[in-house]
């Protein structure tokens, strides 16, 4: 599954990255790298979440295999 990522530039340079397909994963930088490994450890979180809860709720498009677009 591809799951689309849109990162932005803010007019204060900071940039900001999600995933309009799961609500709360985001993350931001002072750069587009930066961004998107605070992506990255914001859904490592949310996989962590899924393992101690075993609910996935808002996080369903994360099980299985996906790719970020």
């Amino acid at each position: 599954m591809k799951l689309k990522a849109i990162i932005e530039k803010g007019k204060d340079g900071l940039y900001s990255i999600y995933i309009p397909d799961i609500a709360g994963l985001f993350g931001t930088g002072e750069t587009e790298t930066e961004a998107k490994e605070n992506l990255n450890e914001s859904i490592e979180i949310a996989l962590e979440h899924v393992e101690e809860t075993g609910e996935w709720g808002d996080y369903s498009p994360l099980n299985g295999n996906y790719t970020l677009e």
